[in-house]
């Protein structure tokens, strides 16, 4: 992970009325016990484990031991080990939930790991996804944090039925982020996002949800798909 990564996750993380937003969209599709797959330094397990059972993982060693230590008296924090979803896996325990936020667009071949997310989860289980949206967003910003792509929600949903998936929920999410993302990505051509920019959007949250609400979602920052693996299917 780039310096820049580091910085970014560790700026989004600090960012705690986005960081509940994102939440308050999961929260009604979590079912113990949860997996949480590209934990970085823990923001959303944080959420996660004050009501449900969570194990973490993440491709960074140094997030995994900085979790074991931070949560080890959490009583429903059930552990935290490396996952390379790239691989294939040796699935020893199943999951009723697996919570997916920005992993996706950082793997080379995401075949590969929603067909081991896929195999993780019970029968009946639920995915969480939450991905960077829209092809035409790609900038800057993608390129010096290692992002392989964007998704178009259409795009996304039918790769996840084409490898076993049955979409429960699919939108757009976040569309003042989107403007700022293309004005920083696109036309200003950034490295990274200006602290005091996500400062602002942060304290600002409660509003613009309200206008997600609002307006159409038809476009936004990131796009969110829940989906579930059917009774008896296998990949």
């Amino acid at each position: 992970m780039s310096e820049i990564e580091k910085e970014s996750l560790s700026l989004i993380g600090n960012a705690d009325k986005y960081n509940l937003w994102i939440f308050k969209e999961m929260k009604p599709f979590l079912k113990s016990p949860v997996l949480e797959v590209g934990c970085g330094i823990g923001t959303i397990t944080e959420l996660i484990l004050k009501n449900y059972q969570v194990t973490s993982t993440d491709l960074d060693k140094k997030y995994i031991e900085s979790l074991k230590k931070k949560f080890k008296n959490r009583k429903y924090f059930k552990g935290a080990y490396v996952l390379n979803l790239s691989q294939p896996l040796k699935v020893r325990k199943k999951f009723n939930t697996i919570v997916c936020t920005n992993v996706l667009h950082h793997i080379k071949s995401d075949n590969k790991a929603i067909i081991n997310i896929f195999n993780l989860l019970n029968d009946g289980g639920i995915l969480f996804i939450q991905e960077p949206a829209h092809k035409s967003l790609f900038g800057t910003l993608d390129n010096f944090q290692n992002h392989y792509r964007r998704y178009q929600k259409n795009e996304l949903t039918k790769k996840l039925e084409i490898l076993g998936f049955m979409i429960l929920k699919a939108n757009y999410f976040n569309k003042l982020g989107a403007v700022g993302w293309f004005i920083n990505s696109k036309l200003l051509n950034r490295k990274e996002m200006p602290k005091n920019q996500l400062s602002i959007f942060n304290k600002l949250v409660p509003m613009i949800n309200i206008l997600d609400k609002l307006i159409p979602k038809i476009f936004g920052l990131s796009v969110i798909i829940v989906a579930s693996k059917p009774y008896g299917r296998k990949n």
